[in-house]
């Protein structure tokens, strides 16, 4: 690749180099046209080439001869000598590179890399030892289009020609053509020459004799054969000879032989026109010599003249050649400037009638009309007014039809008058033509495709032979300007098509209906250039259109009723596509729109819906012949598929509409959206599901609007896009960004020819029914929950009642004060463990409990003690009351165990130690605050604040800490309930809750319960004074457990009771039957195997209506259910009891009086 960078020259040396190459083509142009030698010629021509590249170039002229096709080297002005003797003489095939493969294909050979070139098989070895890499070939043919020669030009880098380079390459070939068939010419005259001068040498001159004393002149037999006078000797009279000089020159002429006469020279040589017999002018060249007698006086002047003429004409030749040359040259730099068809045409005239000298250049087209007639578009020139005074045809049948041009246009060949004055009847304007001087005339075709649509005509003053170069030099020149005429229509059409787009285009992005089609027909007719135009549609009962648009003179027109009979736009409705280009009032009569507008073209187009019916039509109306009929039908057609459309989309409207009339009084949202997600319908029960309005939605995503997240709206997508429908759950947002619950069905819907195009939606909101879904299903759970909680509470209140019993008994063996607080902690650990239980239930099966006043005091300082004795040292704890401190009325077992969960939560949060804070402040919330806080109402609050210094909650977390069975703990170390059941007791007492949490710094919760009016003391943990005892009464206890049996009978016993015990049901009616008059008190546990509790006291009563019987259960539901059975007894208490509960309830029953 490197071979092939070249450093790009300047612009003044591109300049440079072209002012150059134009100046040394002229010379070279020069030495053809006068004949040089052709070494000189080929030498001037390979040193020109050689100059054209900035490249360092070799440029060889090896000539075709020889019936084998040798080549012989004519010029090499760089080649290295052992590469000339190589290259000289050898074989023209295929195989001898670019030259040889250039003669086979008479085309330009070019080889960019001449070691992989497959053509350079002999001279690849000698190439690259010269340094040779890259080259091109180009053959010179000759007249019959056969190869006289070829030009080459070699390189020592990889290079490709420049398109100036082979263009001035090929410049350079038709010159070496012109030049080698003229020397050849040349030579086949000497030839001639040579064997007449052998025959007759006497003969070739015209000699005469001119008496000047006389005024005698005397001929010899050549001017007879010269000029067509008759007999040795005889001819005209010196002035009949000056009469048959050319007029143009006769006095120049005359003047010059007087002059010779009068003694200032002795010889006399002359050029000019003379008159032949048969009236045709020779050229001739005239010599002679004045003899003068002894006086100086002129007496004879002997002279020959020699006929010029066929020289002359050769002369002409090479001009006009030279001058077809450039006129091609400079029309191919007109072409490539050319934006515009009349500065095009007028270009190509100016430069036809400088440069080539013609008098008169002009172009004619060929009008599509009836009388075929020939448009002069135009010229350049002294035309006299010739082409206004004129009327042509390209009609055979018609008078002036028949001329050059006619001729021209209906062959699509060049015709040729020579001499006009020779010209037949055909000519219709021939004596018009003469008569402004014009003598010869050329007409070149102008074709594209399909026809010839006009012709170049270039007129001369002068009889013009044109030889078939320089024919087929002019018919390039017509060639490359028809070229340029189609391309500048194929341009201009390309505008216009595009600019039909934009204004369809245009018409779709402004609006539907009414507007669209005003919009469309004003646009359709700007574009064709119309008078007027109409968008209808079919009324098939009337035959019939009823115009949806109709616009004419610019300007829009009421909408009509047009019958179709008789009309141009009934043959619409058979052929699909008509256009009358001109006559249309003629051919439909009886059309009265037609005959008042006086139109003089029409296009009309149907227009079809998707059934492929005729449900429409475009009509286009001219007053002015249509020029483009190909044209008019393809901006038809677009138009016509987009009002086509249009009316689809409306007809699909009005179905639409009909159903969504229907839709729109469903209680379900339903819309419709593309496959862009845009949203196209819209219900007005989505209006009221959602918020937004038809006119809001409709263009607007789906996607973005109503999804929170891509995913879900992805996979229904996916989904209905296979299977062509969908079921499922969604989760929406509303415009006012409220989150629901929809149940979704999605159906694909299909065009006409089965493609999706959109999507049908039908949402049912299903939030509520979500909601009461998962309140039945918490309810299931809760209910499961408390039918386990139920049986665990009797079972842990069967293990609690022993250790409650065991304190009293432990206390008389205990004396010490740190025993006495140990044992006072055990106490109120089971008794909160108890109450805790019952929470359990309580919240399974609905909050209630009891409300009394309750000092916050009391509560904290209980809740410390059990914290500091239970919780981690690396926990500092410190609390914060205020003075004054107001309480609450609720129940305390509730408060301590929503502060006891929010305590052991911080603990939890700090596994490597902190700090925990709780606090008690009295708030008053005013009617501000309360209308931000939606739980909140205004009034005096107890603020309790519980705030740790642990790892803290992410606000996804804190979202979600309310929700019942939500943990962030390890498994087994949380039920999720924790924060659940303090927030519906905080409610169940008036109050609310609010939290807060920093990453890595920590959480706080601040709980607020309605305080009541005063402040209250703490109460002690055990009444003052002592406990009841017993005076010796029988008490009957029933229990299935041994330990509760074994630890209340060890508790009576030591208070002054006698105890008899029984393990269930059955033994215990069995020994009260025996024993009920030395029973005083019954304690009977209510769930029992055998015969529970409620069977069991039945049988007692049954027994001794009078019975004392107190009721004993770990669940108080078991009392309540009794008493609604009708069981009536005195008493009951909920396990775990301690001995003082017991004796002062055996008390109240066995001493009333004394409480």
């Amino acid at each position: 690749m490197g071979d092939r960078i070249q450093t790009l020259p300047r612009k003044d040396e591109v300049v440079s180099r072209d002012k150059s190459y134009h100046t040394a083509h002229t010379e070279l142009l020069e030495m053809v046209v006068e004949g040089k030698p052709l070494f000189d010629i080929f030498c001037k021509t390979t040193q020109l080439i050689e100059s054209l590249s900035p490249l360092n170039t070799w440029c060889s002229l090896k000539l075709v001869s020889g019936g084998d096709i040798s080549l012989s080297l004519a010029a090499a002005p760089s080649l290295p000598e052992d590469f000339i003797d190589a290259l000289n003489n050898i074989n023209a095939d295929p195989s001898s590179g670019s030259c040889g493969q250039a003669i086979a294909t008479l085309k330009t050979v070019i080889v960019e890399d001449i070691l992989i070139d497959r053509h350079h098989v002999v001279y690849r070895e000698l190439a690259i030892s010269s340094g040779i890499k890259s080259c091109w070939s180009v053959p010179v043919l000759g007249n019959s289009g056969e190869a006289i020669a070829v030009i080459t030009c070699y390189y020592h880098c990889h290079h490709k020609p420049s398109e100036t380079e082979v263009s001035r390459v090929e410049d350079m070939r038709k010159l070496l053509s012109l030049a080698i068939g003229k020397n050849r010419d040349a030579e086949k005259i000497i030839h001639s020459n040579e064997r007449f001068k052998s025959v007759a040498a006497a003969t070739t001159d015209a000699i005469w004799d001119w008496d000047i004393a006389t005024d005698d002149l005397w001929w010899n037999e050549s001017f007879s054969e010269l000029f067509g006078f008759e007999g040795k000797g005889r001819g005209p009279t010196i002035t009949g000879w000056l009469e048959r000089v050319h007029p143009d020159e006769r006095d120049r002429v005359w003047n010059s032989l007087i002059e010779a006469t009068a003694g200032t020279q002795r010889k006399w040589l002359s050029e000019y026109r003379f008159l032949r017999k048969n009236g045709s002018y020779a050229h001739v060249l005239d010599r002679a010599e004045v003899i003068f007698d002894a006086d100086g006086k002129p007496i004879r002047m002997i002279g020959g003249m020699t006929d010029m003429t066929p020289h002359r004409q050769a002369q002409l030749k090479l001009i006009s050649m030279h001058r077809a040359f450039e006129m091609l040259s400079s029309c191919n730099q007109v072409l490539i400037r050319a934006t515009d068809e009349s500065q095009l045409l007028e270009d190509i005239c100016n430069l036809v009638t400088k440069a080539g000298g013609y008098s008169v250049a002009w172009v004619g087209y060929a009008d599509n009309g009836p009388d075929q007639k020939i448009i002069p578009i135009k010229h350049v020139g002294a035309e006299q007014g010739y082409l206004t005074e004129i009327e042509l045809s390209y009609s055979e049948t018609h008078s002036t039809g028949n001329g050059p041009g006619g001729r021209t246009i209906r062959s699509g060949k060049a015709v040729i008058c020579e001499d006009i004055s020779k010209e037949g009847s055909g000519f219709f304007w021939k004596d018009e033509a003469l008569r402004r001087g014009f003598r010869s005339l050329i007409c070149l075709p102008l074709k594209d495709e399909s026809k010839c649509f006009g012709f170049l005509a270039l007129i001369s003053n002068e009889i013009n032979a044109v030889s078939k170069d320089e024919e087929k030099l002019l018919q390039e020149l017509a060639d490359n300007l028809s070229f340029g005429i189609t391309a500048i229509h194929n341009r201009e059409k390309q505008e216009r098509t595009r600019d039909v787009v934009v204004k369809v285009a245009q018409s779709v992005s402004h609006g539907i209906g009414k507007e669209f089609y005003n919009l469309l027909t004003r646009n359709m007719v700007e574009s064709l250039g119309a008078t007027g135009g109409l968008i209808g549609k079919i009324n098939s009962q009337s035959h019939s259109v009823n115009t949806l648009s109709f616009v004419l003179n610019g300007k829009f027109q009421e909408n009509i009723e047009y019958t179709l009979l008789n009309t141009p736009c009934e043959k619409v409705l058979v052929e699909s596509i008509c256009v009358f280009e001109r006559g249309v009032g003629e051919l439909f009569p009886r059309d009265h729109i037609i005959e008042e507008l006086g139109i003089e073209g029409y296009a009309g187009i149907a227009l079809y819906n998707h059934h492929q019916e005729v449900v429409g039509l475009i009509a286009i109306l001219f007053t002015e012949p249509i020029p483009d009929s190909f044209l008019v039908k393809s901006i038809l057609q677009i138009f016509a598929a987009r009002a086509a459309s249009e009316m689809d989309r409306q007809e699909a409207d009005a179905r639409i509409f009909e159903q969504a009339s229907l839709l729109d009084k469903a209680r379900d949202a339903i819309f419709t959206c593309d496959l862009n997600h845009c949203i196209s319908f819209w219900n007005k029960s989505a209006e009221r599901l959602y918020g937004w309005s038809k006119e809001e939605i409709i263009g607007e995503s789906v996607k973005d609007l109503l999804f929170t997240e891509d995913e879900s709206y992805l996979n229904a997508l996916s989904a209905t896009m296979e299977h062509g429908e969908w079921i499922g759950e969604l989760q929406h947002v509303d415009k006012r960004g409220n989150k629901m619950t929809v149940e979704s069905r999605w159906n694909l819907v299909r065009s006409a020819r089965g493609k999706p195009k959109a999507i049908l939606v039908i949402n049912t909101d299903i939030t509520q029914h979500k909601k009461l879904e998962q309140q039945f299903l918490r309810a299931q759970r809760l209910e499961s929950i408390g039918t386990l909680a139920g049986g665990i509470a009797h079972d842990l209140n069967n293990v609690l009642t022993p250790i409650s019993m065991s304190i009293e008994l432990l206390r008389s063996s205990i004396s010490d004060d740190r025993g006495n607080e140990l044992l006072d902690t055990i106490a109120i650990s089971t008794r909160r463990g108890a109450e805790m239980i019952g929470q359990v239930l309580a919240y399974a099966r609905g909050l209630g409990g009891r409300r009394i006043e309750v000092s916050v005091i009391s509560i904290i300082a209980e809740l410390e003690r059990i914290i500091r004795d239970t919780f981690p040292k690396t926990i500092s704890i410190e609390t914060q009351l205020d003075d004054n401190l107001l309480s609450i009325e609720g129940d305390p077992t509730q408060i301590h165990q929503v502060l006891l969960n929010l305590c052991v939560n911080a603990r939890d949060a700090m596994p490597q130690g902190g700090r925990l804070l709780i606090s008690a402040t009295n708030v008053e919330i005013d009617e501000e605050y309360a209308l931000v806080e939606a739980d909140a109402k205004p009034g005096t609050y107890i603020c309790l604040e519980v705030e740790d210094t642990g790892h803290g909650m992410s606000q996804d977390t804190i979202e979600k800490i309310y929700d019942p069975f939500f943990t962030t703990k390890d498994f087994g170390k949380g039920t999720g309930l924790g924060l659940s059941t303090s927030l519906a007791i905080v409610k169940s007492h008036g109050g609310f809750i609010r939290s807060y949490s920093e990453i890595n710094k920590g959480t706080g919760f601040s709980v607020y319960f309605p305080a009541t009016s005063q402040a209250t003391e703490p109460l002690s943990l055990m009444e003052a004074g002592g406990l009841p005892c017993g005076n010796g009464e029988t008490v009957l206890i029933i229990d299935d457990e041994p330990a509760i049996l074994e630890m209340t009978r060890l508790s009576l016993e030591k208070f002054g009771y006698q105890v008899i015990t029984a393990s269930n049901g059955p033994e215990a009616v069995e020994i009260y039957r025996m024993n009920s008059a030395l029973i005083s008190v019954i304690i009977t546990d209510m769930m029992m195997p055998q015969l529970d509790g409620q069977a069991t006291i039945k049988a007692l009563f049954e027994i001794n209506p009078n019975a004392n019987i107190i009721a004993v259960s770990g669940v108080r539901a078991n009392d309540e259910t009794a008493k609604k059975s009708g069981v009536d007894y005195k008493n009951f208490i909920q396990k775990p009891f301690t001995t003082e509960i017991m004796l002062k309830t055996l008390a109240n029953i066995l001493h009333p009086s004394a409480q």
